[in-house]
């Protein structure tokens, strides 16, 4: 049965600006267990800097086994954004298909979410209405476990919080479910 979410708003940038990956750790319904975030100006190389993408799914998988589900923002290229990527690496879509493939590699559950949807839904305004941040000191603050949230990281609770939301309401455990072709749902089952 699922119990923990992990959501991840990864920025693959590293030679086209130094990216940041935000992320949190929730444990179902709506616990806050941890957050943070992954700076590209922190490594040498962009692999360094992806393979600490890689050690975090690594350590949850570990440690939360089959009772996780992992959340990835996904990268969409909008027409009207389109002529702003001429010539780019795309070094978000690289991290974002090495995160994916990790997940099925370990026969992780894992599900990529679209990045305006989650956003309009569960804008900064919504998640002060809704008591799920509140701002102190002109800083951010998941509300109930008190801790400071960046832009990155509030990202990452915005994924979580549509999956928790919008996407876990069957009342059966994700595992005991026999899906094979649910768009954006990949889990191996025994059957496959």
């Amino acid at each position: 049965m699922i119990t923990h979410v992990l959501a991840l708003d990864p920025s693959g940038n590293f030679h086209e600006g130094k990216g940041t990956t935000g992320w949190v750790l929730m444990q179902l319904p709506n616990k806050l267990v941890a957050r943070g975030c992954i700076y590209a100006a922190d490594y040498k190389t962009a692999e360094e800097y992806w393979n600490k993408h890689i050690e975090l799914l690594d350590y949850n998988f570990k440690r939360h086994k089959k009772n996780l589900i992992v959340v990835i923002e996904d990268y969409i290229l909008y027409q009207n954004r389109a002529t702003n990527q001429i010539n780019s690496q795309i070094e978000t879509c690289r991290l974002i298909g090495l995160l994916q493939w990790f997940c099925w590699s370990h026969r992780q559950a894992y599900i990529l979410e679209n990045a305006a949807t989650v956003k309009t839904r569960w804008s900064d305004r919504v998640l002060l209405e809704k008591g799920i941040v509140t701002i102190t000191n002109r800083k951010y603050v998941h509300q109930r476990s008190g801790l400071e949230m960046n832009e990155h990281s509030r990202d990452a609770l915005r994924h979580a919080l549509h999956f928790i939301s919008c996407k876990n309401k069957k009342k059966q455990p994700v595992q005991k479910r026999r899906i094979k072709y649910f768009s954006n749902y990949k889990r191996r089952t025994a059957y496959d």
